[in-house]
């Protein structure tokens, strides 16, 4: 079957989401640009060195969630006019509409990697 390891898109995702916020965290409380208790997780990503690494994890994300959301519309395509027949016009729409809002998801996750808060020294 063509979907056999699209398992690994959402995997990426998520592994690139959580490794931008730890890394920067991590890079950041080892710089002394924030605090090691009670940092918010956007202080990650104000301040470079940190702040390249969270951007480019976060797009990493971005695409693959962009990669996971198109996954995701040819599978429920493949299950429902392939195998069993199915060309309701009602789910077609909502499935596209579905894909839609992924793409924009992952176009705002991007946004929110490339446009940081500048915080002040």
């Amino acid at each position: 079957m063509a979907f056999d390891h699209a398992w690994i898109f959402p995997v990426l995702t998520a592994t690139c989401a959580l490794a931008a916020f730890f890394i920067g965290y991590a890079i950041g409380v080892s710089n002394g640009d924030e605090y090691a208790w009670l940092s918010y997780i956007s202080d990650g990503g104000a301040i470079p060195p940190q702040s390249c690494i969270f951007g480019q994890l976060l797009n990493l994300s971005a695409v693959f969630m962009a990669i996971t959301t198109y996954l995701r519309y040819l599978q429920f395509i493949d299950f429902y006019v392939h195998r069993h027949n199915v060309a309701c016009r009602q789910w077609q729409r909502v499935n596209f509409g579905f894909m839609i809002l992924g793409f924009f998801i992952a176009f705002g996750i991007s946004v929110v990697a490339n446009f940081q808060v500048i915080k002040q020294l």
